[in-house]
């Protein structure tokens, strides 16, 4: 594409008897634009030893514009997950900021347990969230990732495991 007047595309060999047979094109005149939004950081530096990925990916790299997008460090990520925890009211709508998964803490006898409500989650479910959160805090330099995905990961571990969750969640994190 790299400044061609007549930019065309074509699928290759591999796909163009099942798209003839589909009855699709299997070429096209390209006039666009392509953005791709992603949160894997990629390493925009060039490297003696690039890995498979890096190699994969340098051609993209250098025709676009690559702007790291996301929040600088693990501290700012614990903040945005407390916010969510703490359901602080969106600014844009009525809306408030929430972690889904936090829905799915079950609660075990030293919980004290409440009845959970489908719609929100119980004093002693957040009490439990917070313990998740403090717990990431205090072990954030050393998580591979810090996002809410994580989070749903040791609810998840926490269910199964109550007592050793802890534990539990570092030797799954390899720490």
């Amino acid at each position: 594409m790299d400044g061609k007047k007549n930019p065309r595309l074509t699928w290759g060999k591999a796909y163009s008897s099942h798209l003839n047979k589909m009855n699709v094109q299997t070429e096209f005149d390209y006039h666009g634009k392509v953005i791709i939004i992603t949160n894997k950081m990629l390493r925009t530096a060039p490297d003696k030893n690039p890995t498979i990925t890096q190699q994969r990916v340098q051609p993209l790299m250098s025709r676009v514009n690559y702007f790291r997008a996301g929040l600088p460090s693990n501290e700012w990520k614990i903040e945005a997950i407390k916010m969510f925890a703490d359901e602080v009211k969106s600014a844009f709508s009525n809306d408030r900021y929430e972690l889904r998964c936090a829905r799915h803490i079950q609660l075990h006898e030293e919980d004290k347990i409440q009845p959970p409500d489908k719609d929100s989650i119980t004093d002693a479910q957040r009490r439990v969230l917070y313990e998740i959160i403090e717990f990431m805090h205090q072990y954030r330099d050393d998580l591979r990732e810090i996002s809410f995905r994580t989070v749903a990961n040791i609810i998840e571990i926490r269910n199964q495991e109550p007592d050793y969750w802890e534990d539990m969640t570092l030797a799954n994190l390899g720490i």
